[in-house]
């Protein structure tokens, strides 16, 4: 019959490109899937025969496409899937290779440097923008960030943060060719005079996000604790800068040129301090977007933003102690070393949550450690370095802000990833449209 004829060619090519989907897919839902279609087609013959069965087609093709493409990129067990995390399960070593990739960079380009190379800063400049590609084009396609795009965010927040306004300012050509971004060019040049003005445009959207999380989730002492220790620490920062300023300047300038030097320096100073401290704060609520579907892993954020850390602080005396740049090369290595390869890989392949969090806290612990001695040990034992108590103050003041960014991260993302709308035993997403 010409009924049967157009329903079972139909069948039969669609349960051949059924097999486009991943195989564990495929045995979930794959009968699913035909019964539905085979409905559909009858449906479409009863309504307008053979053309009916057509525009059934054109509907259907592009949908299977698009998602068999879909759940390969994101479903753990495919065979070459970009991975999600399942609940209770460590991510499989392709997702983790995944993750290792933007600190694999840096750890190479940081070995090339040491061995006498000078593109290291080549790399630290540019290697965010290219790595963030690949991220942006799979969470196009599967409309879901992945969790290997977590620290190269984390790198290109910190890029931004520092040179982003700069990198505009040094291409006016290009930035002058249209209003918006003449406008982009005038923004950067407001900003680059005056850092008050973004450092307070973080701190309101960084409380806008952090209203709209707390409605949802309910604050745990260690936010209030870590949150309120950041707020005290930038105080306690702020008002050191202002007073030793002020004493240089009182000493130093004529009285009638006083006030306004002092004013000047201290917006600049002040500004600086103020403007890293709330971009980093920003960063650690926008962390919070990824925890309803990566849990605590949306702390590799923070990880992507600590990596290129410039691990080495006041500069060492190599020429009259060659013996220090093993002390330099042993230092940068395991601190690029914790954040770049064993972080991610032990972390990845923990299972438990709690397991998560330790070995993150001991791995941040570690490189925070590394990177805290090392900006005291040259000044202490390079012969041509002198320090004060203002001085290790002042480091240990700008040590402890990050520590306490990044412990207000943790205690943050505890949040239960949510896998509603994921099988909980298979980990794959819901069924495609066409079967719905």
């Amino acid at each position: 019959m010409t009924t049967n004829r157009w329903i079972e060619s139909s069948r039969r090519i669609f349960s051949r490109l059924l097999t486009l989907y991943p195989r564990e897919y495929r045995s979930d839902f794959s009968d699913a899937m035909l019964q539905v279609f085979t409905d559909q087609c009858r449906d479409a013959y009863q309504q307008n025969g053979g053309l009916g069965i057509v525009l059934l087609w054109l509907r259907v093709l592009p949908d299977l496409g698009y998602t068999a493409v879909v759940e390969h990129l994101s479903t753990p067990r495919a065979s070459w899937g970009l991975m999600e995390p399942v609940p209770d399960e460590p991510l499989p070593w392709k997702g983790v290779l995944l993750i290792l990739l933007p600190g694999l960079v840096y750890l190479v380009s940081q070995i090339a440097q040491l061995n006498g190379e000078t593109w290291y800063l080549t790399v630290y400049y540019r290697a965010a923008f290219f790595l963030i590609i690949p991220v942006l084009i799979v969470w196009a396609v599967t409309r879901r960030f992945p969790i290997w795009g977590l620290i190269p965010a984390g790198l290109l927040f910190r890029l931004v943060q520092e040179i982003g306004y700069q990198l505009i300012i040094l291409h006016p050509n290009v930035f002058s060719s249209n209003t918006l971004l003449n406008f982009i060019l005038e923004v950067a040049r407001k900003v680059e005079s005056d850092l008050f003005l973004p450092a307070a445009a973080f701190f309101l959207l960084t409380v806008a996000i952090a209203i709209f999380y707390f409605r949802r989730h309910r604050p745990t002492r260690g936010v209030w604790i870590w949150g309120g220790g950041f707020v005290l620490i930038l105080l306690i920062t702020a008002g050191i800068a202002w007073v030793n300023i002020s004493a240089i300047i009182w000493n130093m300038i004529l009285p009638a040129e006083r006030q306004f030097v002092l004013m000047d320096l201290l917006k600049n100073t002040l500004s600086y301090t103020v403007y890293n401290a709330a971009a980093l704060l920003l960063l650690v609520f926008l962390g919070t977007f990824f925890v309803r579907r990566h849990g605590f892993f949306s702390i590799l954020i923070l990880v992507g933003y600590i990596l290129p850390v410039m691990v080495v602080g006041t500069p060492w005396d190599l020429q009259n102690n060659p013996d220090q740049l093993l002390i330099i090369t042993l230092a940068v290595m395991t601190y690029r070393s914790m954040l770049s390869l064993i972080a991610p890989v032990w972390m990845s392949r923990v299972r438990t949550q709690t397991g998560k969090k330790k070995v993150i806290i001991l791995s941040i612990a570690v490189a925070l450690g590394i990177h805290a001695v090392m900006q005291f040990y040259p000044a202490i034992f390079t012969i041509n370095c002198t320090i004060n108590s203002e001085w290790i103050l002042n480091v240990a003041l700008n040590e402890a802000l990050l520590v306490t960014a990044i412990l207000l991260g943790m205690a943050l993302y505890q949040v239960e990833p949510d896998h509603e709308k994921k099988d909980t035993i298979t980990g794959y997403s819901s069924l495609p449209e066409l079967v719905k």
